[in-house]
């Protein structure tokens, strides 16, 4: 702005001096550049405000898509995919130990994999909670805070998230026996093409009673139960499936408490700590 004061102040002393005006137009001039300036900074806000309350109108009154969070999902997930797997590993086998079919006189899981596909998100909706009532986020209310907020105690925030997934590489293999001695059948079958989808709410809990960033612990549940389709094959020749319906029943059974058991997990962070280092990284513990 100066740099073009300058220049017309120059401007304006040559055009003094050849035409003979008087200086009181010069201030006058510089005057009105200067309103002229400061109005234009005053539009290029009200127009980037303006585009901000359209943006916000456009995204919050429908579901937002949410390819950035799919990114980061995927880099999660495929960075920790062996802890991932031996996690759900380890509570399968505790599962196969605790509730075997009474038919079978053994069964073990020997292969279990998501492939390279990750969960995905389609939509995101966010939504807080005023008076233990759920409220959208709007175009509307998202810069008018609730009353009282920064006294609050305590305070809820989140989003129900969309996620329909297919993991088509997914493949469990269990190996199982049916009879006793030289009497007994073994087999192998594969759990594979497992869909899934549902609507899971996170919820973001804060208080005041912890230390800051007061991020007390995140739940996670399905909002209903996700719906989960898969396959069942025999990987040999020696049994037919459809004539061990018990075992059948068993996988679908199992798998049926597996997403009822995923309805509802909650995350502490009473430990949670942010720390600045001097090359101004966060670090997170």
């Amino acid at each position: 702005m100066y740099g073009h004061l300058g220049s017309f102040v120059v401007s304006a002393s040559w055009a003094i001096e050849n035409y003979q005006f008087s200086f009181s137009w010069v201030f006058l001039l510089i005057i009105g550049l200067s309103v002229l300036w400061k109005t234009k900074n005053i539009v290029q806000n009200r127009i980037y405000q303006e585009e901000i309350r359209i943006h916000r109108k456009k995204a919050l009154g429908q579901s937002e898509t949410a390819e950035w969070l799919n990114f980061i999902i995927n880099r999660w997930w495929v960075f920790n995919a062996d802890a991932i797997e031996k996690e759900v590993k380890r509570k399968l086998d505790h599962i196969l130990y605790a509730s075997k079919p009474f038919v079978l006189d053994n069964l073990n899981l020997e292969v279990f994999t998501f492939g390279d596909h990750t969960p995905s998100i389609k939509y995101v909706r966010t939504f807080e909670y005023v008076d233990e009532v759920q409220n959208p986020a709007t175009w509307r209310n998202i810069n008018k805070t609730p009353e009282g907020l920064g006294k609050l105690s305590s305070y809820q925030i989140g989003c129900e998230v969309d996620t329909q997934n297919l993991f088509d590489q997914f493949k469990m293999v269990f190996v199982a026996r049916v009879g006793i001695g030289m009497a007994s059948l073994g087999f192998n079958i594969a759990v594979e093409q497992l869909k899934m989808s549902g609507i899971l709410q996170v919820v973001l809990h804060m208080s005041k009673d912890i230390p800051f960033p007061h991020i007390l612990k995140a739940s996670l549940s399905f909002i209903d139960k996700p719906k989960v389709q898969f396959e069942l094959k025999v990987l040999n020749n020696t049994v037919n499936l459809t004539s061990i319906t018990v075992l059948e029943n068993w996988i679908y059974d199992k798998v049926d408490e597996i997403t009822k058991d995923m309805l509802h997990l909650h995350i502490g962070f009473e430990s949670f700590e942010v720390q600045l280092s001097e090359t101004n990284n966060v670090n997170c513990k």
